[in-house]
């Protein structure tokens, strides 16, 4: 190899999986926010049930953070899901703090930071599997 050339690997780097999980667990959320808010204002959910479909966006898009996190990893599915969903939790409790009148010590960031955990560490696990490969049949003999 010439001097003063750097030979890189087909890796992607090392942080590359800490900036995908969050980013694609942002935006699932913000699309099945973004669909239980038509489907109230359609009239074909009431709008008592907002905390709950709030509560299930985020877990969504924890679950889809974590699991986009955890493939692009490779191993450490458990960590890497938990990472995301911690991230996506500061993304939050940031919104919650920017908002007027936002106060983050309320039963209901509760619930969403259980949500952020759980749903991360939920795709997580379930992107940590390592892709099936095609099995050869033995001949018996």
């Amino acid at each position: 190899m010439p001097a003063g050339t750097v030979k890189r690997s087909g890796r992607p780097g090392r942080l590359a999986w800490f900036a995908a999980g969050p980013l694609v667990g942002t935006g699932a959320c913000v699309l099945a926010l973004f669909a239980c808010a038509f489907t109230v204002q359609r009239g074909l959910l009431e709008a008592g049930l907002l905390p709950y479909l709030v509560l299930a966006s985020v877990l969504l898009g924890a679950a889809a953070g974590g699991l986009a996190a955890a493939r692009r990893r490779g191993r450490g599915g458990l960590v890497a899901g938990l990472a995301s969903g911690g991230v996506m939790l500061c993304l939050i409790i940031l919104a919650t703090l920017i908002a007027p009148g936002g106060s983050v010590m309320t039963p209901m960031c509760l619930r969403l930071a259980i949500a952020c955990a759980a749903g991360g560490a939920f795709g997580g696990t379930l992107g940590s599997g390592s892709p099936r490969k095609a099995r050869r049949r033995r001949n018996a003999k």
